[in-house]
């Protein structure tokens, strides 16, 4: 009997191979801060990526999967957490200048020793804030690809190194958000519901899932700390 492969009248079979990568990733082009080709200036691609946050975020989130590599978020997210570093600097260096004046003006011998660990101590959490933006990218988006692995939303073929990559970018405009009054607490409660989204997209899978993946580290971060807070009120009554 002739097999499938060589019978010309045997009906046309489904390639059961898997698709490729690039099949996987939607016709989009790469967000502006990637897109060389499209705004070859640097501020311009930055304005852009401002631009497509507040007009069509779902657009800015499909064109997340269009390239690889965590290097341009990770220096979109250094870019964007440059103004909070400079405001610690400048809460330090005041300080330092204040307590120099001030014991300048009560007449200590000892006023350099408090403004060096003030200058110091500025320079230092600014690299220790650059710091944990280099590492929290990686590891918050490994926990956040492993709590869209624990909902089910993980299905569709879209690996890890997309999860990172949007988790580099919502980290730039999370922190840049930060720093504004009233507006930081929205961010803080509301801004891991668009990651979720994002999330969600990315992933082709359904929004619930991304939202409760993107919410779900805090919650469980609630709860250990609820947990340490009753184990060490239950310690105090029993002294």
């Amino acid at each position: 009997m002739e097999s499938w492969e060589t019978n010309p009248f045997a009906p046309p079979q489904a390639d059961l191979m898997a698709a490729p990568e690039e099949a996987l990733s939607a016709d989009h082009p790469p967000v502006p801060f990637e897109d060389l080709a499209g705004q070859p200036r640097f501020w311009p691609r930055v304005w852009e990526m401002f631009r497509l946050l507040f007009t069509d975020p779902a657009a800015l989130a499909d064109r997340v999967p269009s390239t690889e590599g965590l290097g341009a978020p990770l220096r979109f997210a250094l870019l964007l957490a440059a103004p909070m570093m400079l405001l610690i600097l400048v809460i330090f260096g005041l300080l330092g200048g204040l307590m120099g004046m001030t014991l300048l003006a009560e007449g200590r011998g000892n006023a350099e020793a408090p403004t060096w660990i003030f200058a110091l101590l500025g320079p230092g959490y600014a690299l220790f804030l650059a710091l944990m933006v280099v590492i929290g990218i990686p590891v918050g988006g490994a926990v956040l690809h492993g709590s869209l692995w624990l909902w089910g939303g993980t299905r569709q073929g879209r690996g890890i190194s997309q999860t990172l990559r949007l988790c580099g970018y919502y980290t730039a405009f999370h922190m840049l958000g930060s720093l504004i009054p009233v507006l930081n607490t929205a961010v803080a409660l509301g801004g891991p519901a668009f990651l979720g989204m994002g999330l969600a997209r990315i992933h082709r899978t359904e929004t619930w899932r991304g939202i409760v993946a993107a919410y779900t580290p805090m919650v469980i971060c609630c709860c250990l700390y609820a947990i340490l807070f009753a184990v060490l009120l239950g310690v105090g009554a029993l002294k």
